[in-house]
């Protein structure tokens, strides 16, 4: 009897010391995600679509979703495009990257590419959050450089190094 009590003990004592420890945890930080532009090029329909590449350079995993395009017209602060975010998602691992293609705007603004990102993932991060009774917190927004070059089908010419205007 008294070796089964002492069992328990330890067995309470473990549970307790592992709440106690993912009680703790501060949260994630913010996961270090790139946004990097391949190029153009067409899918089979014959659409144009930027080639992107997004690097997960954290060891940890994250979770990244709904890529969305913010165009800019001017000094002000972008204004996001009528183009609801992309029903894309995937979880990158540490050190993984993945390949998304979209239709580029039709317009020639700047533009950039723009993510969620949330490094929240895992069962012990779910217990995390049981356990503090709190909220998960809110996704970080990942941001390609913006993107000046022109998209649409008004890619200027290569000049024959000739003058027609003499």
């Amino acid at each position: 009897m008294r070796e089964n009590n002492l069992i328990f003990l330890i067995s309470l004592l473990i549970i307790c010391a592992g709440i106690t420890f993912i009680a703790l945890m501060p949260p994630p930080a913010r996961p270090n995600i790139s946004i990097t532009l391949l190029g153009y090029t067409n899918d089979a329909t014959g659409v144009r679509l930027a080639s992107f590449v997004i690097s997960n350079r954290d060891p940890a995993a994250a979770y990244v979703y709904m890529a969305r395009e913010l165009l800019k017209f001017g000094p002000q602060l972008p204004f996001d495009s009528s183009t609801p975010g992309i029903s894309w998602h995937t979880m990158l691992d540490g050190g993984a990257s993945v390949p998304l293609a979209i239709p580029p705007p039709t317009n020639d603004s700047p533009w950039q590419l723009t993510i969620n990102a949330d490094p929240d993932v895992g069962f012990v991060r779910s217990l995390h959050y049981v356990i503090n009774h709190t909220g998960r917190r809110m996704p970080y927004d990942i941001h390609s450089d913006w993107i000046t070059e022109p998209s649409s089908n008004q890619i200027p010419a290569i000049s024959s190094g000739t003058n027609n205007f003499e």
